[in-house]
């Protein structure tokens, strides 16, 4: 299979240039995840949030269960350092992968330890030992783009 036009061969592309984008796109979605399911808090002021991101849920039709409300992956990557001295804390041996991007790891009976992956033949991403889907994210994220679009046309 050939390369189109403009585009890079895979054995001359960073991985942190990679994996720094995704996480840059997945810190983001976070950000548009808070609009929709505010920061818990007390009072008047936080029934008001709550009010507000129920309404925009409803309008655009986010269903409880999108992968916008679900915040893991986007807390291991905000407490990175903090996930990292716990993970360090149990002491590790076997094989250290700073980064990787690639196809899926066979295992081969040495324990490995990846701190950021990104499988492209799965198209998940591992943070210390958690792996999480990326394509229902960015499903979700062109729906609801397409939402917002159309209700921008119509009013």
């Amino acid at each position: 299979m050939g390369l189109t036009p403009g585009s890079i061969a895979p054995e001359r592309i960073e991985q942190d240039f990679v994996l720094n984008h995704l996480q840059n796109a997945i810190i983001h979605a976070g950000a548009v995840s808070r609009h929709f399911w505010p920061t818990k808090g007390k009072g008047a002021a936080a029934r008001k949030t709550q009010a507000r991101g129920a309404l925009l849920r409803r309008q655009c039709e986010i269903k409880d269960d999108s992968p916008l409300a679900d915040r893991r992956l986007r807390n291991a990557i905000e407490h990175f350092d903090e996930r990292l001295d716990a993970y360090l804390a149990n002491g590790i041996v076997g094989i250290i992968l700073p980064h990787y991007v690639g196809q899926s790891i066979e295992q081969s009976g040495i324990p490995g330890h990846i701190f950021r992956a990104f499988y492209t033949d799965s198209l998940v991403f591992e943070i210390i030992g958690e792996r999480y889907e990326i394509p229902p994210l960015i499903d979700e994220l062109q729906r609801l783009e397409g939402a917002l679009e159309a209700k921008n046309r119509g009013g």
